[in-house]
């Protein structure tokens, strides 16, 4: 594999993984997103059922019994979406150093073959 198609051109790999490590972090940013409006979502429905209650505490219990194994289950499926979210918001932090660890090899690979605007004259 070629390293350099023209001298003073930054090595292809470096500017193709670099455009992928960007659409990668959209991606998860976008994730990140939807969790935070999920985890939002959950508390307004939280407390849309604490106002059932208080308003009709009979009908509020009896629901409660029938729905018993389905709100065991929806609250394994809260952890594992909280989890979730925790991996993508370290993701997000990983992404952005490895984004600006390879922005500083790009830039070192620039300025190596970079073309000199002087000569100093040697006496």
């Amino acid at each position: 594999m070629k390293q350099h198609r023209i001298k003073g051109e930054t090595r292809p790999y470096l500017l193709d993984y670099n455009s992928r490590l960007l659409e990668l972090y959209a991606n998860r940013k976008e994730w990140s997103y939807y969790y935070k409006q999920l985890f939002r979502l959950r508390a307004a429905q939280n407390r849309a059922y604490r106002y059932l209650a208080i308003d009709n505490p009979f009908l509020f219990s009896l629901f409660f019994i029938l729905n018993l194994p389905l709100d065991i289950w929806k609250s394994f499926k809260n952890l594992n979406d909280y989890y979730y979210s925790k991996i993508i918001e370290m993701e997000l932090h990983v992404l952005g150093e490895e984004i600006i660890i390879v922005r500083n090899q790009i830039i070192e690979e620039e300025l190596k073959f970079r073309p000199l605007l002087h000569k100093r004259n040697k006496k």
